[in-house]
């Protein structure tokens, strides 16, 4: 069993060993769901959006991936504040 994460884990490592770290926030990125499930007539209506502290500990930016304790009151997805601003504009 340790041999089989092994080789899962060097598959990875030979097939990233040469990614910037901007594509890698691209990956973390584009696996993100959250921003697919608000729809854009919510996300992007320019009203009643504001970043609230979020209780109950931490989770991803959807923007970028990082921890993050702050939320968007309407749209329920989490995001830092320097994110908040690219989330709700296209």
């Amino acid at each position: 069993m340790v041999q089989f994460w092994r080789d899962v884990a060097m598959t990875y490592i030979m097939k990233y060993r040469y990614t910037s770290t901007s594509n890698i926030r691209c990956m973390i990125h584009c696996r993100i769901v959250t921003c697919h499930a608000v729809l854009d007539e919510v996300r992007f209506d320019g009203q009643n959006h504001f970043i609230v502290h979020m209780d109950g500990g931490q989770r991803r930016c959807s923007q970028c991936g990082m921890k993050v304790q702050k939320k968007c009151n309407k749209c329920e997805v989490t995001l830092h504040d320097r994110c908040f601003e690219l989330f709700h504009t296209k």
